[in-house]
């Protein structure tokens, strides 16, 4: 079995390195600083005068140590590939001085085939596989079988010729199991696979039509440089419309050359490795200068572990992590969800209980009492390592920026129609559907109040007159002023010629006295009024938030100041009593004028009568003056409470603009990426809409007041309802619009008078369209995924929703962990959309899943496979193991575990060879 390790990371390869043996090689001499090649001799075992002067001459065992500390110590290349002209010999002493080096350096056995029809064809071989224990026999051997002579060199240093044709040489080289083949561009020449016919050679867009030729060497002049992109992706009419891979290599003829020209390749440094640049050249080759890594700073998690275990099934075992895409697979029972939930529950982010009430598996083991110690290694964008470490009894949450959608979890959300649509919107930053009613409520509270106490003012005036007026057609305040005629009669029959004079004399005072009595009465209360208005504590209280703004500071709100009106109010009243008290004076002075003119009549019943009737008169007046304020009142009243109409509609169609803004920034946050992060966001959000929408429950509304408001007797059905709000025939159904139209109109006060209401029924059928609006009107976000809504998706079609969503959040979890992602998602969404979202999310975010869909591992081009092995029987073999998609162990592992292995890996190769 494979060991642990990270699986493909990006590795410098230069896959055309010749050795001394090559015609055009070139020593060292003097490139080397003094520092440098003291360096290299202690290293070596050499003199410094042997690496200058006798590197072409020194023994083949030391030209290999030279070779390979050279590589080690200057170099920063990880992969090399021997290319020497139809040549094989010393690479057996170079494959073993490697082996048995300190550097992180893997030489590949490889070849330059050459014939006289410009056929330069380079061959790698699998050094696990092909004649691993004599490489010169066996590359003598090689050249042999494909028609080229084993000769070394003749006299002039030139490659050997050979009469087979380019179609027979790649026919031959192809059947040769672990050799992998490209074609050789060189600066000087060009494609050295030039058309020949005169020799019976064929044009070089022949050898890229091989099924097993599909690597080209850019050349050093090349027009693909560092930094720019390498794939050329379809079919290119260069390349005899094939879809191949550039890479870049050296070429070199001198150590100091080995590296000058590379490229990133992503995998095991193995042959194997080196095809996976063939079978998903967008995500393994790179021909830049820097790391593809710094391409994308991601934040990600670099090593787990458990130890100190007691009870718990993982045994003491530390996982690296591969920063980009991790696949955890293995069978039922194997310990995929346990991995995934153990470090889930760093975070407490893990479910309790399953879709059934049973214990999650980490949680089953913490209700027996196991124990152990989880830790985890998080590398920053800087790459930076922090360690987080607890034992699995603990419950304290961590906290690191991990997103954990546990297996059942997108189901469980899925089928809840109750809790779907607030995941989702809180997802998005979409805040919740209610309608912010509080903007209105006390206007309306407000308006309600007064409309109905001017109401009750008018009907206790009328009523208060009803058994004084005569019974005729005129109005209220016109058979008022018929009244107060009538008042005015009574006291002119009163006076006398001789005291008619005195008679209005007393009536002024008695006038000015009851409307000074009003106002001192008015002025407790003003007083009152002007105090609650200046309770500063709200203010003071704002203030203090204010100086907690840095960037406000010397702004205050300033107090109110009601110093100035409590004076005039104090002034005012003395004033006033000042008035009263000379009114009573001259009341009392025209008496005592009534009783010298020796009035020949009562004076106490004269005066007592004219001021009852002018108490009267001024009652009808300030009667009449209050009626026809509470009219003009009533009237601004319901027409202010007309005008709240349109607020309720402003409010909730701007709850509706809120949601569909809400949405739309969601989405206008992308701009903010790159191109790639663009492309990738407008992908994974393709299909999914969201939007504000106006619901109006016409039937909870018609129940409502059916039940609460009207005479059963009479409105019986929903057609009585809708007459009377739509003023129809009672057939069109009663609209968010129409209600607001109803609102608007102002027809609510005739209905009052013409519908047939239960008792108080006229006050709830107020309440109800007034008030209560809110229990029949709001506002949804309807969520649709390719204009289907919602509520009317598949289960799993709800499940490729909730996880669209999930991964396109930008939230500060950049870390996903998904637990069998394919579970009751369609299989058309894992194919067409899942697959390529996620080879495109891994390039900015760590992916770690479950799975045991091969599609996803295969078609992902996943960058390390976990496979989970706690079902295993022997011990021993409980342990998790890891590698790459290229480890022989781990393809095995995908075609016997996975469903659709074979076949997925089969679709792989068949995808970009046919």
């Amino acid at each position: 079995m494979s060991s642990l390790n990270e699986g493909s990371v990006w590795r410098k390869w230069d896959l055309q390195v010749q050795t001394r043996l090559d015609q055009n090689y070139t020593c060292l001499g003097n490139s080397l600083e003094p520092s440098e090649l003291d360096k290299l001799a202690t290293a070596s075992g050499l003199t410094s005068t042997e690496i200058k002067a006798q590197e072409m001459s020194m023994s083949a065992e030391k030209y290999a140590k030279l070779f390979v500390n050279y590589i080690g110590l200057f170099t920063d290349i990880n992969v090399i590939a021997i290319t020497d002209h139809n040549n094989g010999k010393d690479i057996d002493l170079l494959l073993q001085e490697v082996s048995d080096s300190p550097y992180d350096l893997t030489i590949l056995p490889g070849i330059e085939v050459a014939s006289n029809h410009g056929i330069h064809i380079l061959c790698v071989f699998d050094s696990e596989k092909c004649w691993k224990d004599n490489w010169e026999s066996a590359i003598d051997h090689f050249l042999t079988e494909i028609g080229l002579t084993s000769s070394r060199f003749n006299a002039s240093k030139q490659p050997l010729n050979a009469s087979a044709s380019s179609q027979e040489i790649l026919d031959l080289v192809s059947t040769k199991n672990g050799v992998s083949i490209f074609a050789h561009i060189n600066t000087s020449r060009g494609l050295f696979m030039q058309s020949n016919t005169a020799n019976g050679g064929t044009a070089h867009s022949d050898i890229y039509l091989h099924e097993h030729c599909q690597i080209v060497q850019v050349p050093h002049s090349g027009n693909l440089s560092s930094g720019t992109v390498n794939i050329i992706n379809g079919k290119d009419p260069q390349y005899g419309n094939k879809s191949v891979t550039k890479i870049k290599c050296s070429d070199s003829r001198k150590l100091s050359d080995i590296g000058s020209q590379f490229c990133w390749i992503k995998s095991d440094a193995t042959l194997n490795g080196l095809k996976q640049v063939i079978y998903e050249p967008t995500l393994r080759v790179k021909i830049q200068d820097t790391n593809p890594y710094e391409d994308n700073q991601k934040l990600a998690l670099s090593s787990f572990s458990v130890e100190d275990g007691s009870g718990f099934k993982i045994s003491d075992q530390t996982i690296p992590l591969n920063r980009d895409l991790v696949a955890i697979i293995g069978g039922r029972g194997s310990g995929k969800s346990l991995l995934l939930e153990t470090i889930a529950v760093v975070n407490e982010s893990h479910g309790l209980k399953d879709n059934n009430g049973k214990p999650k598996v980490i949680e089953s083991y913490r209700n027996l009492g196991a124990t152990a110690k989880i830790s985890l290694v998080l590398k920053d964008k800087n790459g930076n390592e922090e360690s987080f470490s607890k034992n699995l009894t603990e419950h304290t949450k961590m906290d690191l920026p991990v997103l954990y959608i546990g297996q059942e979890e997108l189901s469980s959300i899925a089928t809840d129609d109750k809790n779907l649509t607030p995941t989702i919107t809180a997802f998005l930053g979409i805040e919740n559907d209610i309608i912010e009613s509080d903007k209105i409520e006390g206007i309306i509270t407000h308006d309600l109040s007064q409309i109905e106490h001017f109401s009750t003012l008018l009907n206790e005036l009328e009523e208060k007159y009803t058994k004084l007026f005569e019974v005729n057609d005129k109005s209220f305040l016109e058979k008022l002023k018929d009244y107060r005629l009538k008042k005015e009669s009574q006291i002119k029959r009163l006076s006398s010629t001789e005291t008619e004079v005195l008679v209005k004399k007393l009536r002024v005072v008695i006038e000015q006295g009851q409307k000074i009595k009003n106002v001192l009465e008015r002025l407790p209360t003003l007083e009152a009024e002007l105090k609650v208005i200046a309770n500063g504590k709200s203010i003071e209280a704002t203030n203090k938030l204010l100086a907690d703004i840095p960037a406000l500071e010397g702004f205050t709100i300033p107090t109110i100041e009601i110093t100035a009106q409590l004076e005039a109010i104090k002034n005012s009243a003395d004033a006033m009593e000042k008035e009263k008290k000379e009114l009573t004076e001259n009341y009392h002075t025209i008496l005592e004028e009534l009783k010298r003119q020796g009035v020949k009549e009562d004076v106490r019943l004269l005066t007592e009568s004219i001021r009852k009737l002018q108490d009267e008169i001024n009652d009808i007046d300030a009667d009449a003056k209050s009626y026809e304020t509470a009219i003009l009142e009533l009237d601004n009243y319901r027409e202010e409470l007309k005008a709240m109409g349109q607020s309720l509609s402003n409010l909730v169609g701007g709850r509706v603009i809120k949601i569909n803004e809400a949405f739309q920034n969601f989405v206008n946050t992308n701009e903010l990426s790159d191109e790639d992060e663009q492309q990738l966001f407008s992908s994974i959000i393709k299909g999914v809409g969201v939007e504000g929408e106006i619901t109006f429950d016409e039937t909870k509304l018609i129940k409502i007041l059916i039940d609460e408001c009207f005479d059963s007797r009479t409105a019986k059905d929903k057609a009585y309802i809708r007459k009377a709000i739509m003023g129809d025939d009672g057939v069109q159904p009663i609209t968010f619009k129409g209600f607001i139209d109803f609102w608007k109109s102002g027809l609510i006060w005739p209905l009052l008078e013409k519908l047939k209401f239960n008792k108080y029924g006229n006050v709830k059928f107020i309440d109800v369209i007034f008030n209560r609006w809110n229990e029949y009107i709001s506002v949804r976000t309807k969520i649709s995924l390719d204009n289907i809504p919602v509520e009317n998706l598949s289960l799993g079609q709800r499940g490729t929703l909730l996880l669209k969503i999930y991964l396109a959040s930008a939230t500060d979890k950049q870390i996903f962990i998904i637990d069998q992602p394919e579970d009751n998602l369609d299989n058309k969404f894992i194919t067409n959309e899942m697959v390529p979202m996620l080879r495109a999310i891994k390039q900015s975010r760590q992916v770690i899943l479950s799975t045991h869909n091969a599609n996803i591992v295969v078609g992902c081009d996943a960058d390390q496979v976990i496979v989970a092995r706690l079902d295993e029987k022997k011990k021993a073999d409980r342990k998790y193991a890891s590698g790459s998609i290229e480890s022989e162990d781990i393809n095995h592992y995908i075609q016997t575990i996975l469903e659709g292995g074979s076949e997925a890996l089969a679709h792989r190769y068949r995808r970009y060879v046919s």
